[in-house]
C-alpha cells in the first residue's frame, strides 16, 4: 500500500547533512588491530586478531535477555507436551536449539522476578532438552537443527540436517551459564563447559564446526554452516554468539573464554565499517551482501551491547552510524510543524515517489507522526 509521507524539509535537509558530515567509517585497513596473540599463551589451537579489551562485569540486570518482563505461564508459541520450545515445519515438530535456549532465558528471568518455581521448572525443561540431545565430538557439546534447508533460501546452497549453528551455540552458552549462575548446580556448570568447547574446534577437526579465523586472522563465529560453501559471515549471529562467550567468561573467568570474546568482538569492531552502507541499511552477511531492515536495528542493538561488554567507544560510533544510515522506521511521537511551505510526497510500492503536493501552513500545528524511514539509499528521511 502506498504511504503518504510528510517530509518536514528542513528536518530531512538537516539529517541528510548530519549523516553526510560525519566521520568516515573505519576501514579494514585502518581497524587492523597489532599482531595476533600467539595460540600457546592461552592453550588455544589457533591464533587470532584481538584487542585487549578491559572486559567488564556487569550485573545480570545489565545483560542480554535480562528486563523485567514476565512471560506467560500458557505458552503462546510452539512447544511439545513437555513444555519444551519447538518448531514446526509441514506439520511436524522438530526441537529447536536456539528457541529452546532462548525460551529458557526468558523463563529463569521470570523466576528471577516473580520467584515462583514453575517458570524455574520450564526453564529446566528447555536445558534438559538440550541436554538430552546434544551431538558429541570429543569435549565438544553441540545442538543439532533440523530439517535440512536451503541457505537463505537460495537454490545451489544446500544444508543437509543435522546442521550447527554459532547462533545456537551461543545462545545455549548463555542460557547454561546463566542456569549455572543462578541454580549452581554442576551439572549446568558441566553443560556450559562442553558447549563452550565448540568454539575451541579448528576447521581441521573432525565432526561439527562453528568458528572460523579467516585469511586476515579474524576469529569468526558462524550462523550458517559451510560445508562445500564460503563462510556467510552473519554480522547478527556473530555478534549474538560473541554475548554466549561473554556469559561464560562472566560465570568463569576463564582465560580461554576472555581470548575468544576478545577475538569475536575484535572481528565485529574491525567489520562493522564493511557491513555498514553510508545512507542505506547495512548488509546482512557478506557472501551474499543481502540487506534486511529489521536485521540492521538488529546490529544498532548489538553495537550498543559490546560497547556495554567493553567500552569500546568505537562500537557507540558504530551505532550512531548505523542509526543515521537508516533510522528505525518504527518511531511515533508528536511533530511540530512551523508556519511555512512544505512538499508533500506518495511513495509507490518500489518506494518512488509517484506524486507530490504542496502545502502551506499558516500556524504553528502538532501533528501525529507514525513513521520516520529513508526511502532511498543516500536519499532523505522523511516523516509520515
Amino acid at each position: 500500500m502506498a504511504a503518504l509521507l510528510t517530509a518536514c524539509g528542513a528536518f530531512a535537509a538537516a539529517t541528510t547533512a548530519a549523516s553526510s558530515s560525519a566521520p568516515e567509517a573505519l576501514t579494514a585497513a585502518a581497524a587492523a588491530p597489532g599482531s595476533p596473540p600467539a595460540a600457546a599463551a592461552q592453550g588455544l589451537p589457533f591464533s587470532f586478531r584481538a584487542y585487549p579489551y578491559e572486559v567488564r562485569d556487569l550485573a545480570m540486570g545489565a545483560r542480554p535477555f535480562s528486563s523485567s518482563g514476565v512471560v506467560p505461564r500458557e505458552d503462546p508459541g510452539i512447544h511439545d507436551r513437555q513444555g519444551v520450545r519447538m518448531r514446526r515445519i509441514d506439520g511436524r515438530l522438530y526441537d529447536f536449539p536456539r528457541g529452546q535456549a532462548t525460551y529458557g532465558l526468558l523463563n529463569l528471568r521470570s523466576f528471577l522476578v516473580t520467584h515462583d518455581q514453575f517458570f524455574l521448572d520450564r526453564a529446566f525443561a528447555q536445558a534438559q532438552r538440550l541436554r538430552d540431545t546434544r551431538v558429541v565430538a570429543g569435549d565438544a557439546w553441540f545442538y543439532p537443527n533440523a530439517p535440512s534447508k536451503h541457505r537463505h533460501g537460495r537454490p545451489g546452497e544446500f544444508i543437509a540436517a543435522p546442521y550447527y549453528s554459532a547462533l545456537a551455540q551461543g545462545r545455549a552458552l548463555m542460557f547454561l551459564s546463566r542456569l549455572a549462575e543462578v541454580t549452581q548446580q554442576p551439572v549446568w556448570q558441566e553443560a556450559a563447559d562442553h558447549t563452550f568447547a565448540s568454539f575451541v574446534r579448528r576447521e581441521s577437526d573432525p565432526g561439527p564446526c562453528v568458528a572460523n579465523v579467516d585469511s586476515q586472522g579474524y576469529y569468526w563465529l558462524q550462523e550458517w554452516p559451510w560445508p562445500n560453501l564460503p563462510p556467510d559471515c552473519t554480522f547478527n549471529g556473530h555478534n549474538s554468539a560473541a554475548f554466549g562467550l561473554y556469559e561464560y567468561w562472566h560465570l568463569t573467568r576463564d582465560a580461554q573464554a576472555h581470548a575468544l570474546f576478545c577475538g569475536a568482538a575484535t572481528t565485529a569492531q574491525h567489520y562493522a565499517g564493511v557491513f555498514r552502507q553510508p545512507g542505506w541499511i547495512s548488509l546482512y552477511c557478506l557472501a551474499h551482501r543481502a540487506i534486511s531492515d529489521y536485521y540492521h536495528s538488529y546490529h544498532v542493538g548489538q553495537l550498543l551491547e559490546l560497547h556495554r561488554m567493553t567500552g569500546a567507544v568505537a562500537f557507540v560510533r558504530f551505532a550512531d552510524r548505523f542509526s543515521g544510515d537508516y533510522p528505525r522506521p518504527a518511531v511515533s511521537g508528536a511533530l511540530c510543524i512551523e508556519p511555512g511551505q512544505y512538499v508533500a510526497l506518495r511513495f509507490g510500492r518500489d518506494g518512488r515517489i509517484s506524486d507530490r503536493l504542496t502545502v502551506v501552513v499558516r500556524r504553528t500545528v502538532t501533528v501525529p507522526a507514525t513513521r520516520r524511514q529513508r526511502q532511498l539509499r543516500g536519499g532523505d528521511v522523511y516523516l509520515r
